[in-house]
């Protein structure tokens, strides 16, 4: 999980004095850093739909190349990756399933 440096002063840009340093707030924090944590849930949850289609891929390749029962085995497989790919773009588009 990813952390938020403990600052409670963030940088403002002033037009008078150049740069000067504002007090950020604890739910300013709290929100930054949750946003933080969304945004890598985002791009983890995204990563892993790439992996998984990749692996669908795969197992599509092989259950065209081999023969009965394990065919059935792979389609049965791929089914089930295509589920999991499916839930996880629902989360990333914020579809509740």
């Amino acid at each position: 999980m990813a952390t938020i440096p403990h600052h409670n002063i963030i940088n403002a840009h002033s037009a008078s004095s150049g740069t000067k340093k504002a007090y950020q707030t604890p739910l300013q924090r709290l929100t930054a850093q949750h946003q933080l944590v969304k945004k890598n849930e985002q791009l983890q949850t995204k990563q892993q739909i790439n992996q998984l289609t990749e692996k669908h891929q795969q197992i599509n390749r092989a259950a065209v190349t081999t023969k009965n029962p394990m065919q059935g085995y792979l389609k049965q497989a791929g089914k089930l990756v295509e589920k999991r790919i499916s839930t996880l773009r629902d989360k990333v588009n914020g579809k509740s399933s």
